[in-house]
């Protein structure tokens, strides 16, 4: 009924803003009352936030394991509703908090997992910056080629979706291999059209405000 969400969105509204960020370690108590209410209700998009809060309450608190259950948790949530962009959202954190750690193989098979929702959701700023993030982890696990073809991917997305600076910092990102690899010409090429694209983004934001 109405009233039982307005009573979780009052509860939500008191982890998210009195408690999550400074007092994450009694988030738990609060956001276990909001999922068995809500469990009891079936009011899935309750259950996925208090599952999803309470991941990152022991994210902050540095709990890592913990917090990649509560995830996971809540991302079963999100498959029964078909949320894509959310569970999408959820396997590029858990991905993050891989990499974090050290756990690269791990930190790719979310990211991909992540791809793979947002591009059933349609979210392609979503993927694309999914697709950065796997450039990243590729890079520094020192694969260089594998890195190449996902910061591309991410170019290709991020021009149909029309983000010139995403562009621009993935043209950073290939041009830092290039230089990597002594290719000083192919370096200069990707810095280049990265800095025409950075002063033709300042310069329409300028006109904007003119």
């Amino acid at each position: 009924s109405q009233n039982d969400t307005l009573r979780l969105d009052a509860l939500k509204k008191i982890i998210v803003d009195y408690y999550i960020f400074n007092q994450p370690d009694s988030v738990p108590y609060f956001t276990r009352i909001q999922y068995d209410f809500a469990n009891s209700k079936n009011i899935y998009s309750h259950m996925f936030s208090a599952l999803n809060n309470e991941g990152v309450s022991y994210y902050l608190q540095g709990e890592y394991e913990k917090a990649i259950e509560y995830y996971r948790k809540a991302s079963s949530v999100l498959k029964i509703t078909n949320d894509y962009k959310s569970l999408g959202a959820n396997y590029s954190n858990m991905g993050l908090i891989y990499f974090e750690n050290g756990k690269y193989f791990k930190a790719i098979d979310n990211l991909n997992q992540s791809v793979f929702y947002e591009d059933s959701a349609g979210n392609l700023k979503g993927k694309a910056a999914s697709y950065t993030n796997l450039g990243i982890i590729y890079r520094s696990i020192y694969e260089d080629s594998i890195a190449s073809v996902f910061y591309n991917k991410s170019i290709k997305v991020r021009r149909e979706i029309g983000d010139s600076m995403g562009v621009s910092n993935d043209l950073i990102n290939i041009g830092l291999i290039f230089y990597d690899k002594k290719l000083y010409e192919d370096a200069y090429s990707c810095f280049n059209q990265a800095l025409v694209i950075s002063q033709q983004n300042n310069f329409i934001q300028l006109k904007s405000k003119i």
